[in-house]
C-alpha cells in the first residue's frame, strides 16, 4: 500500500514537472525547465526508488522472522541463518551476509553478539540512497528556478534599444518576453522544490520507520540487543559462579589479616550472600596467585588502531576458570583486598612491557587502575612504588598510563591531587578513571590537571548513552578537558563519540579482553 503511494507520488511529480514543460512560454523556458525534469529524474532513479526498494526489503524481513516462527524445532536464528536472501533486496542481503559472518564467528567464540543495528542502520540506508544529494535537489532547483530568473532579465535586458521607434518598441516586447522567462521559471522551480520535497520527506520517513519496526521485530524474535545480552551473560554467569562455589568446601585462611592490607576491614556479617560465598575463596584465590590481568585495547575511535591498552584484573579461579570481573570486583573493593591484588597486578605489567621489549615485541602503553582504596592504604608516596618498579625492570615512564577512580577524588581530594602532581611530574599521563559524566564534583577540585578524563557507558543503554555523550562533550570543551570513553557497544555510541570529538574508545564493540601474551599492537 506504501509502495504503491510512494510510486503514485513520483509519477504526480514527473506530470507535474511535464506539465510545465509543455505549458512553456518559449524555448528558453522549456530548456530550464527540462533540466529541472533531469534532476528530478535522476534523484528519483538513484535515490527515491532505492527509498522505495529499502522499503520492500525492510516488510519483507519481517515477514521472513514471522514465517521462521512457526517452526515448531528450530529457532529463528537458525532458520534465518540457512537464507540467502531475507530481504529480497540485493544490498540489504549483502549487508545481512557481513552480519551472519561476524555473527558465526562470535558464537564460536562465545562473545557478546553485535546488534544489527551496526550493519544496517539510518547511517548505511542514507549512503546507499544518495541520501545527503537527495536532500540538496529541492534547493537545487529553487536555484535552477532563480538562474532562469536571470538568464530571462539579461535576455530581455539585453535586447533593449533606443535607436527608433520600431527598436524601441521591438526591444520592450523583448523584454517582457524575457521577464515572462524570468517568472515562469521561477516560479517552477519553487513549484518543484516544494513537491520533490514533500514526497522525498514521505518517502525518506516511510523507510526510516519501516527499518525501525525491522529492527524492533529482530531484536524480539531474533537476537536480543547488546545490553539484553549483556545483562542475560551477567546474571547466568553470577547464578553459576555462586552456584558452583557453594558446593565448594570454604575454610577462611588463617592468613586473612595479612591478605586483607591496612585499608578496609571485612563484612562477612552484613556483606549479603555473594558476599559469605566468594570472600573466602578470593582470599585463598591470592594466596594461590589465581588473580592476573587481561587487557583491554584502546582504539583510535576513527582508524580502530590500537593507541594503548588498560590492564584489567582477571580471576582464573582453580576449579571454575574465568570469573567475570562484575562478580568479584565489589568484594574486594569492599574489603580492603583490592590493594594487595593491585600491587601484584602492577608489576606484572612491568613484567610484561619488559618482555615485550627485550624481544622487540610491538605495543603501546598500559594503563593501570588506582582506586581510593589503594591511594589512602599507602603508606607513602604511591608513585615511589611505581618509580621503583620502573628502574627494577628497566623501563620509561611513558609506557605506563595511571588511571585514578573518580571518587578518589571526590572522597580524598586532597590526596588525590597531590598523587596525580607527584605521577605527572615524574613523567606519567594520568587518566581520571570511572568518570559519570557528572562534572560538578571535579569543578569544586583545584589545580585538576589530569591528562585525560574516561567517561564510563557501560551502564547505560544506547538511547542513554547517546544523550550522555553529546551533553559530556559540549560541557568538556567549554572546560577545555580531553575525554576518552570506555564501554562502547554499539555504532550509535560511536558515532555519538565521533561527533562530539572522542579521540580514544574501548569497548566490547572495538575488540574484546586480550591475554597478554596473545596482545600484538594492530
Amino acid at each position: 500500500m506504501t509502495r504503491g503511494i510512494s510510486l503514485f507520488s513520483l509519477f504526480i511529480l514527473a506530470v507535474a514537472n511535464a506539465a510545465l514543460i509543455v505549458f512553456a512560454p518559449d524555448m528558453l523556458s522549456m530548456v530550464i525547465i527540462g533540466i529541472m525534469l533531469l534532476v528530478v529524474l535522476l534523484a528519483s532513479g538513484f535515490g527515491l526508488l532505492q527509498m522505495i526498494s529499502f522499503t520492500r526489503g525492510f516488510r519483507t524481513g519481517r515477514q521472513t522472522i514471522q514465517d521462521n516462527l512457526v517452526s515448531p524445532t528450530d529457532s529463528a536464528w537458525t532458520a534465518l541463518m540457512s537464507l540467502d536472501d531475507m530481504f529480497g533486496q540485493k544490498t540489504l542481503d549483502t549487508l545481512f551476509e557481513d552480519y551472519k559472518g561476524k555473527i558465526r564467528f562470535q558464537r564460536e567464540s562465545e562473545q557478546t553478539l553485535n546488534e544489527l543495528d551496526d550493519y544496517i542502520n539510518e547511517d548505511t540506508v542514507s549512503q546507499r540512497c544518495w541520501n545527503g544529494v537527495v536532500a540538496q535537489v529541492p534547493g537545487t532547483l529553487t536555484g535552477i528556478g532563480v538562474l532562469g530568473t536571470f538568464v530571462g532579465l539579461l535576455t530581455g535586458i539585453g535586447a533593449v534599444s533606443f535607436s527608433s521607434t520600431e527598436a524601441a518598441l521591438e526591444s520592450i516586447q523583448t523584454l517582457l518576453s524575457g521577464i515572462n522567462v524570468a517568472f515562469y521559471t521561477s516560479i517552477a522551480g519553487i513549484i518543484m522544490s516544494i513537491l520533490f520535497n514533500i514526497i522525498y520527506r514521505m518517502i525518506w520517513n516511510v523507510t526510516m520507520r519501516e527499518l525501525d519496526i525491522y529492527l524492533d521485530d529482530f531484536h524480539k524474535y531474533v537476537i536480543p540487543t547488546v545490553d539484553e545480552q549483556e545483562r542475560y551473560k551477567e546474571q547466568l554467569n553470577r547464578e553459576y559462579v555462586l552456584e558452583r562455589l557453594e558446593r565448594i568446601p570454604r575454610e577462611m585462611p588463617a592468613a586473612f589479616g595479612a591478605a586483607s592490607g591496612s585499608g578496609g576491614s571485612v563484612k562477612t556479617a552484613s556483606g549479603g550472600m555473594n558476599e559469605r560465598i566468594l570472600l573466602p575463596q578470593i582470599i585463598q584465590g591470592i594466596k594461590d596467585n589465581e588473580f592476573g590481568f587481561a587487557l583491554s585495547p584502546k582504539h583510535d575511535i576513527h582508524s580502530r588502531e590500537i593507541i594503548s591498552t588498560e590492564a584489567v584484573i582477571k580471576w582464573n579461579h582453580k576449579k571454575l576458570g574465568s570469573i567475570p570481573p562484575s562478580i568479584f570486583m565489589p568484594v574486594i573493593e569492599d574489603n580492603g583486598l583490592i590493594t594487595k591484588i593491585s600491587r601484584h597486578i602492577w608489576e606484572d605489567v612491568c613484567k610484561q612491557i619488559q618482555y615485550w621489549e627485550e624481544n622487540n615485541v610491538p605495543h603501546v602503553p598500559v594503563a593501570v587502575n588506582i582506586t581510593k582504596v589503594d591511594l589512602l592504604s599507602d603508606k607513602g608516596d604511591i608513585s615511589e612504588f611505581f618509580m621503583f618498579m620502573l628502574n627494577k625492570y628497566n623501563i620509561p615512564p611513558r609506557m605506563i598510563d595511571i588511571e585514578i577512580a573518580m571518587d578518589a577524588f571526590v572522597d580524598a581530594k586532597d590526596v588525590a591531587v597531590d598523587c596525580v602532581n607527584a605521577f605527572r611530574s615524574k613523567g606519567f599521563k594520568v587518566i581520571l578513571d570511572r568518570f559519570d559524566g557528572n562534572f560538578v564534583p571535579l569543578d569544586a577540585i583545584e589545580n585538576l590537571k589530569v591528562d585525560e578524563l574516561k567517561l564510563n557507558i557501560s551502564g547505560y543503554d544506547t538511547k542513554d548513552s547517546c544523550t550522555i555523550i553529546d551533553e559530556v562533550y559540549d560541557q568538556a570543551r567549554i572546560r577545555s578537558f580531553v575525554v576518552d570513553c570506555e564501554g562502547v557497544k554499539s555504532m550509535e555510541q560511536v558515532k555519538a563519540l565521533r561527533k562530539g570529538g572522542c579521540r580514544l574508545a574501548q569497548g566490547s564493540f572495538f575488540s574484546e579482553l586480550t591475554e597478554p601474551d596473545e596482545f600484538v599492537k594492530k
